[in-house]
């Protein structure tokens, strides 16, 4: 394409979009055919429109309001089984109290839905499965409306 790549800046982006090539494939063919000036410019145009896009939007639909939770305090850096951490979802959820079986219960539906994975080796440490779905939470806040339909907002 006499446009060279640093293969650190391709790795980077192979990392960011979890080792899938097409993804990786698509990205080199939107800068070889694009004016951006970087390679690393083209990944985080594109990082950025798929963060503002609806594309975790049917991820979500899916969860239980524990279950999301779960996943917006997780994104936001926080401890998700705690005692604290059980209060505010049982405030979040309007409930009394929240048990430690419901978020073990609502950790392993998490990770059988391959939104969260238990890392190897780890004691209680969980990440999300793509790393692209917890930024995307982290940027958006949820509304939960009446009907029991979530809107997701974009900051």
């Amino acid at each position: 394409f006499r446009r060279r790549i640093p293969v650190a800046e391709l790795a980077t982006a192979f990392e960011r979009f979890q080792f899938q090539p097409r993804a990786l494939i698509d990205l080199v063919f939107l800068y070889a055919s694009g004016d951006k000036a970087s390679f690393a410019e083209v990944l985080n145009a594109r990082i950025d429109g798929l963060l503002a896009s609806d594309l975790f939007q049917p991820i979500v639909n899916q969860m239980t309001p524990l279950q999301l939770q779960i996943c917006r305090r997780l994104a936001a850096g926080g401890d998700i089984s705690s005692l604290e951490a059980r209060t505010v979802y049982a405030q979040a959820l309007s409930k009394e109290s929240i048990s430690p079986g419901s978020i073990s219960d609502a950790l392993r539906a998490l990770v059988d839905m391959h939104v969260l994975t238990k890392p190897q080796g780890s004691h209680g440490g969980y990440a999300f499965d793509d790393p692209m779905l917890g930024e995307w939470m982290a940027r958006s806040t949820i509304i939960a409306v009446a009907t029991g339909v979530q809107v997701i907002v974009r900051r």
